[in-house]
Protein backbone atom coordinates (compact mmCIF):
# COMPACT_ATOMS: atom_id res chain seq x y z
CA UNK A 1 0.00 0.00 0.00
CA UNK A 2 1.34 3.43 -0.97
CA UNK A 3 1.64 6.08 1.73
CA UNK A 4 -1.21 7.89 -0.01
CA UNK A 5 -3.49 5.13 1.27
CA UNK A 6 -3.20 6.78 4.70
CA UNK A 7 -4.18 10.25 3.46
CA UNK A 8 -8.00 10.04 3.91
CA UNK A 9 -7.52 9.39 7.64
CA UNK A 10 -5.17 12.39 7.93
CA UNK A 11 -6.73 15.01 5.68
CA UNK A 12 -10.08 14.79 7.46
CA UNK A 13 -8.48 16.39 10.53
CA UNK A 14 -5.80 18.42 8.71
CA UNK A 15 -7.73 20.06 5.89
CA UNK A 16 -5.38 21.72 3.43
CA UNK A 17 -2.33 19.63 4.33
CA UNK A 18 -0.18 19.22 1.19
CA UNK A 19 0.29 15.65 0.02
CA UNK A 20 4.13 15.76 0.25
CA UNK A 21 3.91 16.80 3.91
CA UNK A 22 1.33 14.11 4.68
CA UNK A 23 3.49 11.48 2.99
CA UNK A 24 6.59 12.52 4.92
CA UNK A 25 4.76 12.41 8.25
CA UNK A 26 3.17 9.01 7.55
CA UNK A 27 6.58 7.59 6.66
CA UNK A 28 8.13 9.03 9.83
CA UNK A 29 5.32 7.61 11.96
CA UNK A 30 5.63 4.17 10.37
CA UNK A 31 9.40 4.11 10.87
CA UNK A 32 9.04 5.02 14.55
CA UNK A 33 6.21 2.52 15.05
CA UNK A 34 8.15 -0.43 13.68
CA UNK A 35 11.43 0.60 15.31
CA UNK A 36 9.81 0.68 18.74
CA UNK A 37 7.42 -2.27 18.46
CA UNK A 38 9.53 -4.66 16.34
CA UNK A 39 6.25 -5.93 14.94
CA UNK A 40 7.61 -6.49 11.42
CA UNK A 41 9.80 -9.58 11.66
CA UNK A 42 11.15 -11.65 8.76
CA UNK A 43 13.55 -14.55 8.23
CA UNK A 44 15.82 -13.38 5.41
CA UNK A 45 16.94 -15.48 2.48
CA UNK A 46 19.83 -17.73 3.57
CA UNK A 47 23.44 -16.85 2.79
CA UNK A 48 25.93 -19.58 1.93
CA UNK A 49 28.97 -19.69 4.19
CA UNK A 50 32.50 -18.99 2.96
CA UNK A 51 35.44 -20.53 4.80
CA UNK A 52 37.48 -18.00 6.80
CA UNK A 53 36.46 -14.59 8.13
CA UNK A 54 33.91 -13.30 5.63
CA UNK A 55 31.38 -10.51 5.41
CA UNK A 56 27.84 -11.31 4.29
CA UNK A 57 25.04 -9.03 3.12
CA UNK A 58 21.69 -8.94 4.89
CA UNK A 59 19.35 -9.62 1.96
CA UNK A 60 16.53 -7.26 2.93
CA UNK A 61 13.07 -6.88 1.40
CA UNK A 62 12.78 -3.88 -0.90
CA UNK A 63 12.39 -0.47 0.77
CA UNK A 64 13.19 -1.72 4.26
CA UNK A 65 15.89 -1.24 6.87
CA UNK A 66 16.86 -3.35 9.87
CA UNK A 67 15.75 -2.19 13.30
CA UNK A 68 17.39 -5.11 15.09
CA UNK A 69 18.89 -8.53 14.38
CA UNK A 70 16.73 -10.97 16.34
CA UNK A 71 18.07 -14.49 15.70
CA UNK A 72 20.46 -16.43 13.49
CA UNK A 73 21.21 -20.03 12.60
CA UNK A 74 24.09 -21.80 10.89
CA UNK A 75 23.01 -25.02 9.20
CA UNK A 76 19.83 -24.88 11.31
CA UNK A 77 21.68 -24.52 14.64
CA UNK A 78 20.97 -21.30 16.59
CA UNK A 79 23.92 -19.03 17.29
CA UNK A 80 24.21 -16.01 19.57
CA UNK A 81 23.80 -12.43 18.38
CA UNK A 82 26.92 -10.61 19.60
CA UNK A 83 27.34 -6.87 20.06
CA UNK A 84 30.34 -5.52 18.19
CA UNK A 85 31.01 -3.29 21.20
CA UNK A 86 31.58 -6.35 23.39
CA UNK A 87 34.28 -7.87 21.18
CA UNK A 88 37.63 -7.71 23.03
CA UNK A 89 39.63 -7.22 19.83
CA UNK A 90 39.20 -6.53 16.10
CA UNK A 91 36.59 -9.07 15.05
CA UNK A 92 36.96 -8.11 11.37
CA UNK A 93 40.49 -9.57 11.33
CA UNK A 94 40.64 -12.19 14.09
CA UNK A 95 38.29 -14.97 15.14
CA UNK A 96 36.53 -14.64 18.47
CA UNK A 97 36.56 -17.23 21.24
CA UNK A 98 32.91 -18.12 20.66
CA UNK A 99 30.64 -18.24 17.66
CA UNK A 100 28.19 -15.42 17.16
CA UNK A 101 26.79 -13.15 14.50
CA UNK A 102 28.05 -9.56 14.58
CA UNK A 103 26.65 -6.62 12.63
CA UNK A 104 27.88 -3.06 13.01
CA UNK A 105 25.81 -1.36 10.31
CA UNK A 106 22.69 -3.60 10.16
CA UNK A 107 23.37 -4.09 6.46
CA UNK A 108 26.13 -6.71 6.64
CA UNK A 109 27.37 -9.23 9.19
CA UNK A 110 30.28 -11.52 10.01
CA UNK A 111 30.50 -14.68 12.09
CA UNK A 112 32.71 -14.58 15.17
CA UNK A 113 34.33 -17.86 14.17
CA UNK A 114 34.77 -19.20 10.67
CA UNK A 115 32.66 -22.16 9.57
CA UNK A 116 32.98 -24.69 6.79
CA UNK A 117 32.06 -23.52 3.32
CA UNK A 118 28.64 -24.26 1.89
CA UNK A 119 26.53 -24.04 5.05
CA UNK A 120 23.24 -22.14 5.21
CA UNK A 121 23.31 -18.98 7.36
CA UNK A 122 19.87 -17.56 8.06
CA UNK A 123 19.06 -14.39 9.95
CA UNK A 124 15.80 -13.16 11.47
CA UNK A 125 15.43 -9.38 11.65
CA UNK A 126 12.95 -6.78 12.84
CA UNK A 127 12.36 -4.36 9.97
CA UNK A 128 11.25 -0.78 9.43
CA UNK A 129 10.36 1.07 6.23
CA UNK A 130 13.39 2.79 4.75
CA UNK A 131 13.61 6.58 4.59
CA UNK A 132 13.04 6.40 0.83
CA UNK A 133 10.19 3.89 0.99
CA UNK A 134 6.98 4.58 -0.91
CA UNK A 135 4.65 2.47 1.22
CA UNK A 136 4.09 -0.66 3.30
CA UNK A 137 3.36 -4.29 2.44
CA UNK A 138 -0.42 -4.70 2.24
CA UNK A 139 -0.64 -7.07 5.22
CA UNK A 140 1.17 -4.63 7.50
CA UNK A 141 -1.02 -1.77 6.29
CA UNK A 142 -4.20 -3.69 7.07
CA UNK A 143 -2.96 -4.62 10.53
CA UNK A 144 -1.42 -1.34 11.68
CA UNK A 145 -3.04 1.45 9.64
CA UNK A 146 -5.04 2.87 12.55
CA UNK A 147 -2.04 2.87 14.89
CA UNK A 148 0.28 4.55 12.41
CA UNK A 149 -2.38 7.14 11.51
CA UNK A 150 -2.30 8.44 15.10
CA UNK A 151 1.43 9.10 14.79
CA UNK A 152 1.04 10.75 11.40
CA UNK A 153 -1.82 12.98 12.60
CA UNK A 154 0.23 14.05 15.60
CA UNK A 155 3.11 15.10 13.38
CA UNK A 156 0.94 16.91 10.82
CA UNK A 157 -1.10 18.77 13.43
CA UNK A 158 2.07 20.03 15.11
CA UNK A 159 3.25 21.80 11.93
CA UNK A 160 3.59 25.48 12.94
CA UNK A 161 2.31 28.40 10.88
CA UNK A 162 -0.30 26.32 9.06
CA UNK A 163 -4.11 26.40 9.16
CA UNK A 164 -4.07 22.85 10.57
CA UNK A 165 -1.77 23.55 13.52
CA UNK A 166 -3.85 22.05 16.33
CA UNK A 167 -1.63 21.22 19.31
CA UNK A 168 -4.47 20.10 21.59
CA UNK A 169 -5.72 17.51 19.10
CA UNK A 170 -2.11 16.61 18.31
CA UNK A 171 -1.51 15.85 21.98
CA UNK A 172 -4.43 13.42 22.06
CA UNK A 173 -3.20 11.75 18.85
CA UNK A 174 0.29 11.39 20.33
CA UNK A 175 -1.13 9.74 23.44
CA UNK A 176 -3.05 7.23 21.30
CA UNK A 177 0.09 6.59 19.23
CA UNK A 178 2.13 5.89 22.37
CA UNK A 179 -0.59 3.56 23.68
CA UNK A 180 -0.64 1.68 20.37
CA UNK A 181 3.14 1.28 20.43
CA UNK A 182 3.06 -0.04 23.99
CA UNK A 183 0.31 -2.54 23.17
CA UNK A 184 1.89 -3.77 19.95
CA UNK A 185 5.34 -4.05 21.53
CA UNK A 186 3.88 -6.47 24.08
CA UNK A 187 2.07 -8.41 21.35
CA UNK A 188 5.26 -8.66 19.29
CA UNK A 189 7.21 -9.86 22.33
CA UNK A 190 4.62 -12.58 22.86
CA UNK A 191 4.67 -13.52 19.19
CA UNK A 192 1.03 -12.45 18.72
CA UNK A 193 -0.09 -15.11 21.21
CA UNK A 194 -1.27 -15.07 24.81
CA UNK A 195 1.90 -16.82 25.91
CA UNK A 196 4.73 -15.18 27.82
CA UNK A 197 7.95 -16.29 26.08
CA UNK A 198 10.66 -18.11 27.93
CA UNK A 199 14.03 -16.46 28.43
CA UNK A 200 16.15 -16.88 25.33
CA UNK A 201 18.92 -19.41 25.56
CA UNK A 202 22.42 -18.02 25.04
CA UNK A 203 24.96 -20.22 23.33
CA UNK A 204 28.64 -20.07 24.30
Amino acid sequence: MKWSGFFPEILTVAIGCPDPLAEAKVRQAAIEFFQRTRSWVEWLEPAVSIEGIAEYDLDLPAQSDVARVERATVDGIPIEITSYRDAPYDWTRLELASQGLISRDLKTFVLGRSVAAGLSIQVQVALTPSRTSTGLPDDLYEKYVDDIVHGARYRVLMTPNTPFFKPEIAGAEKAMFEAAIASNAVDAWRGQTANTPRARVKFC
